[in-house]
């Protein structure tokens, strides 16, 4: 598949705004899949940390991870991913545990669903 099929079957992720991603890289497709494969190996490799955090009461570093996902999120163009990350660093500075009880799981699936979605479209390199 090409660099523009790639793009063009991204358009149709529900998580991600593609034009937003693409914005951020100055509308540079190659460098935008590169970090579209990043966001992949992340997930894969973090799997379980968050809720590991979580489990010990390690507040600040479940702060820190969830604040840089909040933020390569937004700038791949996954605003609503983003958007929930930030909802769980603002949690977690406070925190409260019951809040993060309440949105991880659901953010840890659609994240997961989206790395998968991505993998499926930009195969291995």
């Amino acid at each position: 598949m090409t660099n523009d099929e790639k793009i063009l079957a991204l358009r149709g992720v529900d998580e991600l705004d593609v034009d937003a991603g693409l914005k951020v890289l100055s509308g540079l497709t190659g460098p935008y899949l590169k970090v579209l494969r990043i966001a992949v190996k992340t997930e894969k490799k973090d799997k379980g940390v968050l809720e590991g955090l979580l489990a010990e009461n390690k507040y600040d570093d479940f702060r820190v991870i969830v604040h840089g996902y909040k933020s390569a999120l937004a700038n791949i163009g996954a605003l609503k991913l983003s958007a929930t990350a930030k909802e769980l660093e603002a949690s977690s500075s406070k925190g409260e545990r019951a809040e993060i009880e309440a949105v991880l799981p659901g953010f840890l699936s659609r994240f997961s669903a989206f790395a998968e979605k991505l993998s499926e479209i930009l195969g291995e390199e």
